[in-house]
């Protein structure tokens, strides 16, 4: 075992809890400083929490967490007329979906051939701008990812705002209990931009948001896992009306990549669990699955949205 393997091992140790702390928190101050960077270089903000709070507005019971699954076409009109009852946040390719969430939260990607590449081009139509959804980007890391901003709609870039992440140090899951919950305070009290927890998936940070923002419910919605398949993938129709033949997941295995082992420290469903234990018993959240066949739904009660 190396030098540096060894001390990993010993920062595992129930007794290096505050240690583990003190590196996250490193973290996330080197975090801030990278944050501020990307501001100077990309000309968008990165807004604290208290004041992206604000700009939701003061309800705080629902937060919906819009993923891509093919579950999404099983969703009627009534539940997204629920959906809009509460607060939503489409992530990634929801841009290609016709209903048009509160925010948008967007992870550049490395790859100009991506078909992902693109995505943000598509909120350049009128019943999206219309309604001015903020958008979060989350901080791009190098000039091909700053690149994909351009594409954000003139009429949307106000609403605009870059967000930042850390994960947690542990690499053990009996750890996350224990160190969520410090992690989670104290981005809470940062009073620098947005900074989220995470583990290599969107749902996880906006989870992780939605908790530092203080909902009691986050609902997530066509967030499966089990597979690849995508709503678009079912109804071609939405690629369709915004003239594309076909767009690409990029999704190369039969299980979705944020579920497989070695992608991150841990998968995201893992993340979401413990997330969801951390939420309840400390910060009055509870978590959802609207798909009783999502891989969220082995742990996660279910949120029956209306189908009349």
């Amino acid at each position: 075992m190396s030098s540096r393997s060894r001390v990993r091992w010993a920062l595992e140790a129930n007794w290096a809890a505050p240690v583990r702390k003190q590196i996250s928190q490193g973290e996330a101050q080197r975090e801030t400083q990278f944050l501020r960077t990307v501001e100077s270089e990309t000309r968008f903000h990165a807004l604290p929490l208290r004041e992206f709070a604000a700009a939701m507005g003061e309800s705080r019971e629902k937060f919906f967490i819009l993923g891509s699954s093919a579950s999404v076409e099983e969703l009627t009109s009534a539940s997204f007329d629920e959906i809009r009852s509460g607060t939503s946040v489409g992530i990634n390719a929801w841009a290609l979906h016709s209903f048009v969430p509160d925010i948008y939260a967007y992870e550049p990607v490395p790859n100009p051939d991506s078909d992902h590449f693109s995505t943000l081009s598509y909120l350049n139509r009128t019943e999206v701008t219309s309604r001015s959804p903020m958008t979060l980007i989350l901080r791009p890391r190098n000039p091909i990812e700053a690149s994909q901003l351009e594409q954000i709609p003139s009429k949307l870039r106000k609403g605009t705002f870059l967000y930042g992440r850390i994960s947690p140090y542990t690499r053990q899951e009996k750890n996350l209990r224990k160190d969520l919950p410090t992690l989670l305070r104290f981005l809470k009290k940062n009073r620098g931009p947005i900074i989220t927890i995470d583990s290599g998936a969107t749902i996880v940070r906006m989870a992780s948001l939605a908790i530092l923002m203080g909902f009691k419910k986050v609902i997530f919605v066509g967030v499966d896992l089990k597979d690849t398949r995508y709503f678009w993938q079912v109804n071609p129709s939405y690629l369709d009306r915004l003239g594309i033949s076909s767009f690409d997941s990029e999704q190369k295995w039969q299980v979705h990549e944020t579920e497989m082992e070695g992608f991150a420290p841990f998968v995201a469903s893992t993340m979401i669990r413990e997330l969801s234990t951390v939420a309840e018993r400390h910060f009055g959240t509870s978590f959802f699955a609207t798909s009783e066949t999502s891989r969220l739904a082995k742990f996660l009660p279910q949120y029956h949205l209306p189908t009349g």
